[in-house]
């Protein structure tokens, strides 16, 4: 299931007895498509998680890696879980659907991606690049996969994964794949499917347009776009 979620990490520099330690803790909060989710409370302290609270449905789970009395951290507990259930929790809530609310048009925007596939020669070598770009689209859910002859070419074999982001607010991703002069000569047919999920978030009640008259027609909560383009190696 869809979710957002706020992440806070806060690190504060405490004394050790080599020198200084760092002190940290991490806060997430999620905000399902059809309900609030749950909360994570994190400490950290020397590379380890000292302990980790989780509040979901009115419930606590609580892990601790230090050995506490229960007379010692009982009252304490108790007062944090009092804080996370009023007033922790339903800030981090609030927060998230007063973002939605906010972001109501860019969340129910759907942008396609614009789909390149091209070969790049290296003629020292005599091998060249098969080159995807798919850039423009939004959100950011998107699957780039290449095939050799119809079966997917492994991750490691290929580079530059990495979704970035362009200044206009949507995505791209570009995935590179060396072919060395004797696969060249194999005369393999290089295809690449492109598949875009779009999130059900445009549907959600707290991103419902603020005027309804003049607006595009609701999207579907899924929309697929599924694409396949072949790269001639023969040249």
């Amino acid at each position: 299931m869809d979710n957002i979620f706020i992440l806070l990490v806060l690190s504060l520099p405490t004394c050790a007895s080599n020198g200084y330690g760092v002190y940290q803790t991490l806060v997430q909060c999620e905000l399902l498509n059809t309900q609030s989710g749950k909360m994570i409370i994190k400490d950290a302290a020397g590379g380890f998680t000292t302990d980790e609270l989780t509040y979901i449905n009115n419930n606590f789970t609580y892990f601790v890696n230090k050995s506490h009395s229960q007379e010692l951290l009982k009252p304490h507990l108790d007062k944090f879980k009092d804080n996370v259930k009023n007033i922790y929790y339903p800030t981090c809530i609030k927060t998230l659907e007063n973002y939605l609310k906010t972001r109501a048009d860019q969340i129910r925007s759907l942008k396609k991606p614009n789909v390149k596939f091209v070969r790049k020669a290296n003629t020292a070598s005599g091998s060249f690049q098969a080159i995807c770009l798919a850039t423009g689209f939004y959100p950011r859910h998107i699957n780039l996969t290449l095939f050799r002859d119809g079966q997917p070419v492994s991750d490691d074999k290929i580079t530059g994964v990495d979704l970035l982001p362009n200044d206009d607010g949507t995505y791209q991703m570009r995935k590179i794949l060396e072919i060395s002069e004797e696969e060249k000569k194999e005369k393999h047919k290089y295809t690449v499917a492109v598949l875009a999920r779009f999130t059900p978030w445009a549907n959600h009640p707290l991103a419902a347009p603020r005027k309804k008259k003049n607006y595009p027609q609701t999207p579907p909560p899924t929309c697929i776009i599924l694409l396949y383009i072949i790269l001639n190696t023969k040249r």
